[in-house]
């Protein structure tokens, strides 16, 4: 049987995906990430795009936070502490940059499935707390570099694919 997360789960990985990737709000607010002054300079609104998003984020976070209190059975004021750096590790390894300008909701998706492998591996095997956070931000941190690597690597094969072109 399948718990009734996974399928609000995969709903809201559906509306996302297509907020993203097909609609204009999607477009301003990658532009928006990858250069504000140049999206306000396109004549697109920026501070209704930025409260969309807290909007949407907002509602994510409600959506969470009933899904964590039913499975729980309580509302504790301490639920979902210091679960930040999982979110920001799941989006980080799925190939969301930092530097904005780009975003991936699938691969956010798997990125969450690997957070969860890593914690779950992590506490089958007695690792310390407080190791555990040092293991997530090195798996951060490696995605970053990552992500900068592929990023320069992009950069590079563009200008030799111009280079090639223009002779």
């Amino acid at each position: 049987v399948v718990p009734f997360p996974v399928f609000i789960m995969i709903a809201t990985i559906i509306v996302m995906y297509i907020v993203v990737n097909r609609t204009a709000f999607g477009r301003h607010v990658i532009a928006m990430g990858g250069n504000e002054e140049a999206t306000r300079a396109c004549g697109i609104n920026v501070n209704r795009t930025r409260y969309g998003v807290f909007g949407v984020i907002g509602g994510c976070a409600g959506l969470a936070s009933i899904i964590l209190t039913a499975r729980s059975a309580s509302a504790q004021v301490t639920a979902g502490t210091n679960m930040e750096m999982d979110a920001i590790a799941a989006v980080v390894i799925g190939g969301t940059s930092l530097m904005g300008g780009k975003a991936n909701v699938l691969g956010t998706l798997a990125g969450c499935l690997i957070v969860g492998v890593v914690n779950n591996g992590l506490n089958l095997m007695a690792v310390d707390s407080n190791w555990q956070v040092v293991a997530k931000g090195l798996l951060i941190l490696f995605a970053v570099i990552l992500d900068s690597v592929s990023a320069q690597v992009f950069k590079k094969s563009q200008i030799k694919q111009a280079a090639q072109k223009s002779n």
